[in-house]
């Protein structure tokens, strides 16, 4: 069954994963089934993009009623990533300049 989560952390999808996506920080999400291990999600975003992410890097929303009684949505075929998801959640202030900008320029897609 599809739930609603909230991003905790900021995930830079692989480029060279077409089956991951990124999210920001507080972004709102559903999470359509989750790995056999439970380590990854398959999440849906706003614009309608889906993919795995590391499920440490969400916070789930417990089940409304309104939920529950709604059909699951059916996640596109695609595999779970194959390994644990490595995550290094670093806090911008304590980045140098170089590194915080190329993080801003990954998860911006070079818009910002």
């Amino acid at each position: 069954m599809a739930c609603r989560a909230i991003a905790k952390y900021a995930y830079i999808g692989s480029p060279l994963d077409p089956n991951s996506v990124s999210m920001h920080v507080d972004e709102e999400l559903l999470v359509l089934s989750n790995s056999p291990d439970g380590s990854w999600a398959l999440i849906k975003l706003h614009d309608g993009k889906e993919g795995w992410v590391p499920t440490m890097c969400l916070t789930l929303e417990a089940p409304t009623a309104a939920a529950a009684a709604s059909p699951a949505s059916s996640p596109k075929a695609s595999a779970a990533p194959a390994s644990q998801p490595a995550v290094i959640v670093t806090h911008p202030d304590l980045m140098d300049s170089h590194s915080k900008s190329e993080v801003t320029r990954q998860i911006t897609g070079g818009v910002y």
